[in-house]
Parts: C-alpha cells; structure tokens; sequence
C-alpha cells in the first residue's frame, strides 16, 4: 500500500510563532522563545494605529521586560509576560476582551530586527487547560 496522490510530507519545524493573551498575562509558545534566541529580556513595541504589537530581543535596560530564563532541571519553561496593563492594553487595542480562556495570535519573525511581530486584529480565541 502506497501513500494517496497529492500528499505531501509537513515541516513542522516550520510552525509560526504564537503568543496567548490571558486577561493579566501573555504566555509564548516554545517556537517564540526559539525565534528570539532563548533572550532573557525584550523590548515592546506598540502600534496602536495598524494594531500590531512587537516583541523584540534585547539586553537589559531600563525599559526591557524579562523574557526568558532556563527552567531548573526537570521543570518546565513557562514562558510569561505578567503586566494586567499591558494585556488590557493589548485587548483594547486588538477589540477583544479576554473573560475566560484566551486569545492565540500568529505572528511574522522579523529575523534582521530579532523581533516577533503579531496583528491584534486577527485573535483566535482558544481554550485554556487548567
């Protein structure tokens, strides 16, 4: 038995970077963290005109936000951003509000910047498991 005519073999490797927007936190998706280099600290980027926010790999500074740092042995990376202004902020701007669940958008890397960028106006509400 062979394989039907028309299937062809999926990449995922090549699976698109992703962020949830919970109603006080933002969590990434592993593919994010790999895209900014495992970066322990980002600057936000905030467009309130197009409805785009961007995450971008920095070093620490005054304005950077912690990002990323290696789990302990035998845990597991949990990938968070917790600012209740930044995550209504980001609802407002994108024109949902998240009361259970979350919100998945899909972002673009933007290798030459080392930064995620995702389009607010295009939410995917998604199932939280507790």
């Amino acid at each position: 038995m062979s394989l039907p005519d028309g299937m062809k073999l999926i990449d995922l490797d090549e699976e698109r970077p992703f962020f949830t927007l919970r109603s006080t936190f933002i969590s990434f998706s592993i593919k994010s963290v790999k895209m900014l280099g495992y970066a322990p600290y980002v600057h936000v980027y905030l467009d309130e005109k197009r409805r785009t926010v961007a995450f971008q790999a920095c070093e620490e500074d005054g304005q950077a936000v912690e990002f990323y740092h290696k789990p302990e042995q035998g845990k597991q990376a949990l990938i968070r951003i917790a600012s209740k202004k930044l995550c209504q902020k980001l609802m407002e701007m994108g024109g949902k509000e998240v009361k259970t669940g979350g919100i998945r958008y899909y972002g673009t890397f933007l290798e030459e910047d080392r930064a995620l960028l995702f389009d607010l106006s295009h939410g995917e509400p998604c199932h939280i498991r507790s």
